[in-house]
């Protein structure tokens, strides 16, 4: 089970998992994500669980028919195994570098990716959410940041700056932004995304 907190600056972002075997939890744990979108953080959770379960299980990670990994972000969820270039890149080569070995050396194992919405609120995957939204952890002076949260910084100031300068009666494209036949209706400002590494 995997899931992380993006709380607002001061803090940063925290990615949690729980690991079972044979229906018992034997590790919880977390890391900060730094300054993350959610599905990074996310990301980071899963690429982390695994690893850990490699880490604590050892040989009997090998000896496993399945791996189960729940989820509940779907971005996530589509780019834990996409090892081409995006935001949370480094770690679904990580996860894919523990996996990898492990369904080459044995080919009749399956690596199972569930789906679990927020709002199904299901009882095994709230616990870790409840778990990461408790820890609170300060970005501090020079936190990691990833490139999903610095595209989102980017473009989230260009927007805002971009939305007051429009309202100065000195920018030049002020009367262009009231729509023909109204009154006071105002258009906002926006932009085109491009998500190259999104």
């Amino acid at each position: 089970m995997c899931d992380a907190s993006v709380p607002k600056l001061p803090l940063q972002a925290v990615s949690g998992w729980f690991i079972h075997q044979g229906g018992t939890e034997i590790e919880r744990d977390w890391v900060t994500a730094g300054l993350a979108t959610s599905d990074d953080a996310e990301l980071t959770a899963v690429s982390m669980g695994v690893i850990s379960a490699s880490e604590k299980l050892g040989e009997d990670f090998n000896l496993a028919s399945s791996i189960h990994i729940y989820f509940d972000s779907i971005n996530a969820f589509n780019r834990a195994t996409d090892c081409s270039a995006h935001s949370g890149q480094t770690w679904s080569v990580a996860l894919i570098e523990v996996i990898g070995s492990w369904l080459m050396a044995f080919p009749d194992v399956s690596l199972v990716l569930h789906h679990v919405p927020k709002d199904a609120e299901w009882t095994p995957h709230f616990r870790v959410h409840k778990y990461v939204m408790a820890l609170r952890v300060e970005a501090g002076r020079a936190p990691l940041r990833t490139v999903g949260y610095a595209y989102k910084s980017l473009t989230d100031d260009m927007l805002k700056s971009w939305g007051e300068q429009s309202l100065k009666l000195s920018y030049i494209g002020h009367a262009r932004l009231k729509p023909m036949g109204t009154s006071s209706a105002t258009l906002s400002p926006t932009h085109i995304s491009r998500r190259f590494f999104v």
